[in-house]
């Protein structure tokens, strides 16, 4: 929806921005683990930069991640796994298996 507005002899068009929103990921399987990372589309699949918080029950990660659909990995201890929490999972073309979160 695109609202305009008059003001002094000026149109001003607004328009809707794609904001970015909380998203909240637990990951319980770690529970033993000594770091649990999250890569994916959002951090450029880049190690280190996107660690998750241990907390007494499991591992806790929140993300701030714009509309649409995000591949991702949670490693554990240098290997990736599949989210067993997530919203579904895809293939690449080369058939390797991504965990993906929707979000709307």
């Amino acid at each position: 929806m695109v609202k305009t507005q008059q003001a002094n002899g000026l149109q001003r068009v607004w328009t809707p921005k794609l904001k970015a929103k909380h998203v909240v990921h637990l990951f319980w399987r770690g529970v033993g683990a000594k770091n649990v990372e999250w890569v994916g589309d959002a951090n450029g699949w880049q190690c280190g930069v996107t660690p998750y918080t241990r907390e007494p029950t499991g591992w806790r990660l929140t993300l701030e991640l714009p509309h649409g659909h995000h591949r991702y990995l949670v490693v554990v201890d240098g290997q990736p796994f599949l989210d067993p929490h997530s919203g579904g999972t895809v293939l690449d073309d080369d058939g390797n298996s991504y965990s993906v979160v929707a979000v709307s």
